[in-house]
């Protein structure tokens, strides 16, 4: 009987594990206690949750939607081309950040003094920044770009 429970719960963790796509956690710290974020099926739900009714934002068609929804109704930001505009729009003097090379610019930019993040090597660093001291964030497991912009939105960050 214990043998028997161990395995379920076993493959229960393991389930988890596997079926998770990506976490984000402070500086360097990656230990599971420590995750800010838990972005899963392109929800970005808060610490270790994988239930997606509590998802901060929903990632669907590069589009970003408030909470769990993929409603036109609640569409905040859509990504286009790497460039975060508001709601639908496609208008370039709209772009509040580009994202190029591993790095994010403010506005529609590639000036190196726009720099506000870089995201290199799943960590993301004020400014210009690569250096170990400097890292923010550490994101285990790929990430599309708009899910960059949608974890940098979840923090606070942009």
């Amino acid at each position: 009987m214990i043998r028997l429970a161990l395995i379920i719960g076993f493959l229960s963790i393991a389930s988890l594990v596997q079926s998770q796509d990506a976490a984000v956690y402070p500086e360097r710290e990656v230990f599971f206690g420590m995750r800010v974020l838990t972005i899963e099926g392109g929800h970005i739900m808060p610490r270790q949750s994988n239930v997606w009714n509590t998802a901060l934002i929903t990632i669907s068609d590069n589009k970003i939607y408030k909470g769990f929804s993929t409603s036109t109704f609640d569409v905040m930001y859509n990504v286009d081309e790497g460039k975060l505009l508001p709601d639908r729009s496609q208008f370039s003097g709209d772009v509040l950040y580009t994202y190029r090379n591993g790095k994010v610019y403010k506005g529609d930019s590639n000036f190196p003094l726009d720099v506000v993040y870089t995201f290199k090597n799943g960590y993301i660093y004020e400014g210009n920044q690569e250096v170990v001291f400097d890292i923010l964030y550490t994101v285990e497991g790929e990430i599309s770009i708009p899910e960059l912009y949608g974890i940098l939105l979840c923090l606070e960050l942009i």
